[in-house]
């Protein structure tokens, strides 16, 4: 029963395609889960799991688990499995995507691993690839189980992309749609911006779209504005709120949809009180909110509160290495580094955020801020003509009348800067 109705979807392209009783077991409920990583034995053990390559998949399975996109199969579930990456398609009858499998090596305090992400669906290996780094400490980011997790991360969302651009939408599963739409999101390209938008659209045309969905379009239209893309800011601030206030109806434990709101009222209109609010609210269903973090810290930044600033946006970069935004993590704790006066490291945070998108303005201005503040005056004027190539309207006028710090005496400070290098008055 139901065979045929499969293989009519299978045959037009729809991966997430539920497989009738005959060939999952009959009776057997399959849910479907996006990644399991299964155990990395050691070479020292004799091809067994050791604890340190135990502890290597559970950091990258709750790695992936945070980015809030992925499905991803618990650890313990994943040691079922033992060290056979095929042994995944039948984890506690999971339809899994994808399995990470491999192997380490450790000669304190280095650690080496060779990974390889398999797609269970297609039956193929996806890639190979090795890994050295420190197995923890030093930069999060930069660990080994950070590097595994962020390639991971970014190849199945880029194998969303890519369905999303060969294959009709209505044959892509609501997750991997969303994915793609996160995915484009948070690409420099303004016209992959434009697409995440109407991949959205899509999923909310869908029945029950779930909140999620709905915030991440109350994202997508604050980040309008934050690019400088927005013909009307007032309308997409109406409609940023619309939506999150809708995702809170669906469920009230939406930490992104309370998180947007207060991006709102913190960088839209300069309500802080309101604003502050909101992040708590997001950080009391879940203390480890990232966003919530990061924007609660610029949000004391544009206060002029900077040791809480930089604590807080420490703390979210630590909490997301492997936010698909990290540019703006960089972007946002550069502005708290600005607010502390501590000008190398907002430096430093900027040109690292400017690598992965060189189109955000904001940062953009730090750096500018940064230079002057430094005294290097020629790399401030260079980085100004940059910043105004970017956004030729701006002016020291404008920049007052809409920046959320600008009544703060760092805000009047950091305006006097952007001066001394070139941006005009008016």
């Amino acid at each position: 029963d139901g065979f045929e109705d499969w293989l009519r979807a299978r045959r037009q392209g729809d991966g997430a395609a539920a497989a009738p009783a005959l060939l999952r077991g009959a009776g057997a409920a399959r849910r479907a889960v996006d990644v399991a990583v299964l155990p990395l034995p050691m070479a020292a053990y004799g091809g067994a799991v050791a604890p340190i390559g135990d502890a290597v998949a559970e950091e990258v399975s709750r790695l992936l688990g945070r980015t809030g996109l992925l499905d991803v199969m618990s650890h313990l579930s994943a040691r079922e499995a033992g060290l056979d990456w095929r042994n995944a398609f039948a984890i506690n009858g999971a339809n899994v995507a994808f399995a990470v499998s491999g192997r380490v090596r450790s000669d304190a305090p280095r650690l080496e691993a060779d990974v390889e992400l398999h797609d269970l669906q297609a039956g193929t290996l996806f890639w190979s690839r090795g890994y050295s780094g420190s197995a923890e400490g030093g930069s999060a980011d930069a660990s080994v189980p950070a590097q595994i997790a962020r390639a991971v991360f970014r190849s199945i969302a880029q194998r969303s992309v890519d369905l999303s651009q060969t294959q009709p939408l209505g044959t892509l599963a609501d997750r991997q749609v969303l994915i793609a739409a996160v995915r484009l999101m948070h690409l420099a390209a303004t016209d992959s911006f434009a697409r995440s938008g109407r991949l959205l659209d899509e999923l909310l045309a869908r029945p029950a779209p779930g909140a999620a969905a709905l915030a991440w379009r109350a994202k997508w239209h604050v980040m309008r504005v934050q690019r400088g893309l927005s013909p009307d800011p007032a309308q997409d601030r109406a409609a940023a709120l619309s939506l999150a206030d809708q995702a809170l109806q669906q469920d009230e434990e939406c930490t992104l949809a309370a998180t947007v709101q207060g991006f709102v009222h913190s960088h839209l209109m300069r309500d802080f009180a309101a604003a502050e609010a909101k992040y708590a609210a997001a950080l009391e269903v879940n203390a480890s909110d990232a966003f919530a973090s990061l924007l609660l810290g610029v949000t004391r930044a544009f206060q002029d509160v900077p040791d809480e600033a930089i604590a807080l946006t420490e703390r979210a970069r630590r909490l997301s290495p492997l936010d698909p935004e990290a540019y703006f993590f960089q972007s946002l704790g550069a502005t708290a580094y600005l607010c502390g006066r501590r000008f190398e490291e907002a430096l430093s945070l900027a040109e690292r955020s400017l690598a992965a998108n060189r189109n955000h303005p904001s940062t953009q201005r730090v750096k500018v801020i940064a230079l002057q503040m430094l005294d290097r005056g020629d790399a401030a004027r260079r980085a100004a003509a940059d910043l105004l190539s970017l956004e030729p309207s701006l002016t020291i006028k404008g920049y007052l009348a809409r920046h959320p710090a600008a009544e703060s005496a760092s805000g009047q400070e950091f305006a006097r800067a952007l001066a001394a290098a070139g941006v005009p008055a008016s």
